[in-house]
């Protein structure tokens, strides 16, 4: 599953059903990490060297209509598989990413 960042703060869900990865990309290698946080929104913040935390919540709003029953019980799956080595957290509402930059 990826997450690309676009300019002017679009973002876009691909690889919806791989879920043995998770990244964010952006094609803009200037961006920085307050317009990685204004394209998440208030419950997305900063982690440091690169990441970011961001709401698993959006991430389902960005899967939008292709997110059927079988998809939330694989997302939530993820989130319990990567919770031990601190990429979800304990409550499983937010998901740390690292921001891939070209």
């Amino acid at each position: 599953m990826k997450i690309i960042l676009k300019p002017n703060n679009i973002i876009e869900l691909i690889e919806l059903n791989d879920f043995q990865s998770f990244s964010l990309e952006t094609s803009d290698s200037s961006i920085d990490d307050d317009q990685v946080v204004a394209g998440f929104g208030p419950d997305a913040k900063v982690a440091g060297d690169g990441e970011f935390w961001i709401s698993a919540d959006r991430v389902r709003l960005l899967a939008g209509h292709h997110a059927d029953a079988e998809w939330h019980r694989n997302f939530t799956a993820m989130l319990s598989k990567v919770r031990p080595y601190g990429w979800a957290s304990d409550d499983l509402t937010q998901i740390r990413v690292h921001l891939n930059k070209p």
